[in-house]
This record gives structure tokens, sequence and C-alpha cells, in this order.
């Protein structure tokens, strides 16, 4: 299970009850960040047994000085076809200009290559 950074609590609920407030249940607390959030797999209790996904919205976006979020939080590198360059799909929200690199990648474009990839 994927949760996109624009989401604030994601919450997986045990068939057994199929109630918000079941001890069983998985939480997701993305409150305090923008990053995307999953989970690989789900312990026993969980597995095969969800009744319901309950999603709850970011009113805002938890952002640090001079950070701004991403249009898309995606593979972009594959949405472009593995081609470097300026890309609206990592436009911030904002409207800052953005481009999709690839760490290493010889054939980047010299916007890439003006900046570092963590």
């Amino acid at each position: 299970l994927m949760a996109s950074g624009g989401c604030e609590e994601v919450i997986s609920l045990d068939e057994d009850a199929c109630k918000l407030s079941y001890v069983d249940n998985s939480i997701m607390d993305l409150r305090s960040q923008d990053q995307p959030l999953g989970i690989n797999a789900f312990r026993d209790d969980l597995d095969n047994d969800i009744c319901e996904i309950q999603v709850l919205p970011k009113k805002t976006w938890v952002l640090k000085p001079g950070q701004e979020v991403p249009r898309y939080q995606g593979d972009s590198w594959a949405k472009r076809g593995q081609d470097g360059g300026l890309c609206f799909f990592c436009n911030s929200v904002q409207g800052s200009l953005g481009a999709c690199c690839k760490k290493g990648f010889s054939n980047d474009p010299a916007e890439c290559k003006a900046i570092p990839i963590e």
C-alpha cells in the first residue's frame, strides 16, 4: 500500500470488526512529512483481511523553508521515456520549473548537471 505525501492519514480497517476504533487496524501517519510512505506487507492479522481503507487528505503540506511541493510524485523518468531534461511533471505546485534527472546518467542535459542530485 502506497500513500502519497498529500495524505495526512491512511487507515486500513481489519475485517474482523470493520470499525475505525478497532485495535488491529493499520494506521499510516504522514502528518509530519510530505514524502510518500509505503507498506510492503501487512502484519498477519491484516493480510487478506482488510474491509475498508480510509484516506484523510492533508489540508496543508508540511514544508521546510525554501522547500516546494512536487507536482508529480511518481516516476517522471519513465513518463518522459527515460530521457532527462526540463519536465512539466517535475515542476513544483508553486510554479518553479523542474527537470527530470537521473543520478549518474551520462546523457543528462545541462539543466541536470547544474544542480546536485541527492
